[in-house]
């Protein structure tokens, strides 16, 4: 399974596949698992204790040491077990029943594990912003992009840059700043929604006579198709939809579908890549409002989190059910991902060129930032991104102009 998942990805496998790779009957195969997903979740533990650190490495000594070393053994397990670690970051959200629970399991385990590290045995509801969840999911963000690539290299160098990109959330010579809550008392998020246009249902294109041409009719057609594949994936997932189901949602015929897309595949990465640039022209526009870098951001970030919450369908579309969908899907969540880095451009140029951050610090800043939404959105928090965007906003100025000025900025932004 492991092996599989690695080379094909998840949605690929199938019982048959795993039984022959394995050498075994299929009848042996349902001797020791109930299904596919079961087997996946077994190999999912198993990556978890090869690739995830040991729960004791730099517990004892904690701090920047700590979290070097743990970090450190994190990279080296990725690097010896590239399969492992593909299944444990990236193939055990495509299943929907059991492996994403799996998933969110393991990683808020691990999770807590780096807050030790870096907070010690203070309790979590007086620990420090950001939490471990968010960190994890940067240093997720910028492992799963290699993974994905299949250039993973030498990972020894990230290692201090991701320390450092840690690190960078803290004061000099300081514990990390616990300032993110002095913005609590914030806008809502809420209040951006009735800018972002977000519209329902499509109209269908009239019946009978009309003035509209065959590429308006098209053009209708396909808003609905994409608008239904959104709607599809959010009630059923990729692995448990069909194209019937698409048909239906969407109020058409079969043939319409087929004259538009080849397949429900086709249909769902079309729908991804609209999906991904209403997220994209949102934020632009938010983004252009402002003349300050660091409320550029806020306003990005504020009208993010208003279309999540207020069209989450659009949010699983993009930043869940790819994993389910196979690889061309998965590489627009990478895709997505690069493209918001130009919303941290101006932060690298607020630098000198001598004191500019790595690259990879975008990257897990960004990493961090969908991590929060993508796990929002799994466990239905919907309400909770409202209170995010502080955290949001922090996560991506901190480690560009300092967590002590982007803490300042956030209370005045709020």
């Amino acid at each position: 399974m492991i092996a599989l998942c690695a080379e094909v990805g998840y949605p690929h496998v199938s019982v048959s596949r795993v039984s022959f790779r394995a050498g075994v009957s299929t009848a042996t195969f349902y001797e020791l698992f109930g299904d596919r997903a079961q087997c996946l979740r077994m190999a999912y533990r198993l990556s978890a204790s090869r690739v995830l650190p040991a729960r004791e490495v730099g517990v004892a000594g904690g701090g920047r040491a700590g979290v070097r070393a743990w970090v450190r053994e994190l990279l080296c397990n990725v690097q010896q077990h590239p399969d492992a670690a593909r299944v444990l970051l990236i193939e055990g959200l495509a299943e929907r029943s059991l492996g994403r629970d799996e998933f969110a399991r393991t990683m808020d385990r691990a999770a807590r594990s780096l807050e030790r590290l870096l907070y010690g045995s203070s309790p979590p509801g007086l620990r420090p912003d950001p939490p471990g969840v968010a960190l994890l999911g940067g240093v997720r963000a910028v492992l799963v992009r290699r993974l994905i690539a299949s250039e993973l290299g030498d990972l020894t160098p990230l290692g201090d840059e991701l320390v450092d990109w840690v690190y960078a959330y803290s004061p000099p010579g300081g514990e990390l700043h616990a300032g993110v809550g002095a913005a609590a008392a914030l806008l809502s998020a809420r209040r951006s929604r009735a800018a972002l246009g977000c519209g329902g249902e499509p109209p269908r294109p009239p019946r009978g006579r009309h003035g509209l041409g065959p590429d308006q009719v098209a053009a209708l057609q396909r808003a609905r198709i994409l608008h239904a594949t959104a709607q599809v994936m959010a009630e059923k997932g990729f692995e448990g939809s069909s194209a019937a189901d698409i048909i239906r949602a969407a109020g058409i015929s079969r043939h319409v579908l087929y004259g538009l897309f080849a397949n429900r595949l086709e249909a769902f990465m079309a729908a991804q890549q609209h999906a991904a640039r209403v997220l994209l022209d949102v934020c632009e526009e938010a983004y252009a409002s402002a003349t300050d870098w660091p409320e550029r951001v806020w306003r990005a970030s504020s009208v993010l989190l208003a279309l999540v919450d207020a069209d989450p369908a659009l949010a699983r579309l993009v930043l869940v059910e790819p994993y389910a969908a196979g690889p061309d899907a998965l590489a627009g969540v990478v895709s997505l991902q690069a493209q918001t880095e130009r919303f941290l451009r101006e932060g690298f140029l607020a630098r000198s060129a001598s004191s500019r951050p790595p690259a990879l610090f975008a990257q897990a800043s960004l990493g961090a930032v969908f991590e929060l939404i993508q796990r929002d959105v799994l466990r239905g928090r919907l309400a909770l991104l409202r209170s995010r965007l502080p955290l949001v906003t922090y996560l991506l100025l901190a480690p560009f102009i300092g967590s002590r000025v982007a803490a300042g900025a956030l209370e005045r932004l709020a």
